[in-house]
């Protein structure tokens, strides 16, 4: 019995963050799509991606720059 309460409470935790989500947020702001924690993680992982490809390529061309001899 004690073993269903204390799962209980891990799952009232996330429920209560669903049902704010669409009782509060999705009623005051309708034309924003709320996205999955899997999308976005995918999208954090995308955007970590392009920005150190874009610090790489930005590395690169300035140390060419600066190590002219």
């Amino acid at each position: 019995m004690e073993r269903n309460r204390a799962t209980s409470g891990k799952n009232m935790g996330g429920t209560l963050a669903k049902s704010f989500l669409a009782a509060v947020l999705a009623k005051q702001h309708p034309d924003m799509a709320f996205i999955s924690p899997a999308q976005a993680l995918m999208l954090s992982m995308l955007l970590i991606g392009r920005a150190s490809s874009s610090r790489g390529i930005s590395s690169i061309l300035t140390h060419r720059r600066h190590l002219k001899v």
